[in-house]
């Protein structure tokens, strides 16, 4: 079970709590991501997007590992939205630091599919008689030391300011209410859950949006016509902008549809019905969401990828059916900026190139440590010429 191997490294963060704790958790949380916030950081998600897109060299042009190359942008965003600086100034081992988190969780996720995990159970990554698990728990320690030490780092030189979201969570420890206070402890657990969840799949799913526009080119069209009557009037964008671009919310939307990143798992706490099945507590249950996606009762034709599905008032998909950010008072705290984070990176990159995929790639999907293609997805990219 990958969320609960996930424990040595993300601790107690907000999607690894329960009952009690997670309510209250969430709560203090969802005060950092509010409106304001999201407004705030679009300038710095598209000025870190820009800067990472401008660093593409001739030399990388045919052979653009997409995920891997998105997964640098979106790392560095969730760095600096968090700290509200960049983190190269962090190494870890030698590689920076969202770079070594990246590693150290994927390999953690590796671990959740191995025999003796499956077979004994994720307490086993604790055992200190097994060479290669005792190493992988000093390194996650020393990991997490120096972001507590960052942490300390921070309150010792900044004010303490809600403009980031390290700012945020400190600010509470300033409460008078001792459930409202997160501990630097708690603060460290936060910081490792979210870039997890923020990095990897916002840099799937970007990726897969512009897999799947290569399959409607007449989107590109569309696409270009509305970043020039919105995305393109303003240098910075803003907001309010992202909220006009109808035409690519609608293929985000498709494409999370076609794909979800992330097949979430949750443990039973008790023993009890879900409809007609018995589960029993300690049991893990996996939401489908890839069976339901590609169901005829919910969706028509569901092998074609149709945006105009999500621009139909007629046609809305049940609550619950579309849900690739989850549902319920468990849903996802930060897709708003997620999908802000989506809408730049695709009309940034579609500003700046042409792409396709290599002539041999072949379009699999599987489960690795998240669901995503089986074989590396490699763009030729070609600068786009501006027009005048």
């Amino acid at each position: 079970h990958i969320l609960t191997v996930l424990v040595p490294l993300a601790g107690q963060s907000l999607g690894l709590t329960e009952a009690d704790v997670w309510k209250r958790r969430r709560r203090v949380i969802s005060t950092a991501f509010h409106f304001e916030f999201l407004k705030e950081n679009t300038k710095l998600i598209q000025e870190t997007v820009r800067e990472f897109m401008d660093k593409t060299q001739p030399a990388d042009y045919n052979n653009v590992d997409i995920i891997v190359r998105l997964q640098q942008i979106t790392s560095e965003i969730m760095g600096r939205v968090f700290f509200g600086d960049s983190l190269n100034q962090y190494t870890f081992e030698g590689k920076p630091l969202i770079r070594a988190l990246s590693e150290l969780s994927n390999e953690l996720g590796t671990q959740a599919r191995t025999p003796l995990i499956l077979i004994f159970g994720p307490k086993i990554l604790s055992s200190p008689f097994i060479p290669k698990y005792r190493k992988l728990q000093q390194r996650i320690k020393k990991f997490r030391k120096l972001c507590f030490d960052i942490v300390q780092d921070r309150k010792k030189t900044k004010p303490i300011k809600n403009n980031d979201l390290l700012g945020a969570l400190l600010a509470t420890q300033h409460s008078n209410d001792p459930e409202e206070v997160l501990t630097d402890e708690n603060i460290v657990d936060d910081f490792v859950g979210f870039t997890f969840a923020g990095m990897d799949t916002t840099a799937y799913v970007t990726s897969m949006v512009l897999y799947y526009l290569l399959k409607v080119p007449r989107y590109f069209k569309e696409l270009q016509e509305e970043r020039d009557r919105t995305y393109n009037t303003e240098e910075i964008a803003t907001i309010d902008t992202l909220h006009k671009m109808d035409a690519l919310h609608a293929v985000i939307k498709e494409s999370l549809r076609a794909f979800s990143a992330a097949i979430p798992d949750r443990v039973a706490i008790c023993d009890h019905k879900l409809g007609d099945i018995d589960v029993k507590k300690g049991d893990v249950i996996t939401a489908d969401f890839v069976s339901v996606s590609y169901n005829e009762k919910y969706y028509k034709d569901p092998y074609e990828f149709n945006p105009d599905r999500f621009r139909d008032p007629n046609n809305k998909p049940d609550s619950f059916v579309f849900i690739p950010f989850s549902a319920g008072p468990r849903n996802c705290i930060g897709q708003h900026l997620a999908l802000n984070e989506m809408k730049l990176i695709v009309s940034e990159f579609l500003e700046r190139f042409d792409y396709k995929t290599k002539d041999d790639y072949v379009h699999r999907l599987a489960v690795k440590i998240m669901y995503g293609p089986e074989n590396k997805l490699l763009f030729e990219v070609t600068p786009r010429k501006k027009e005048n």
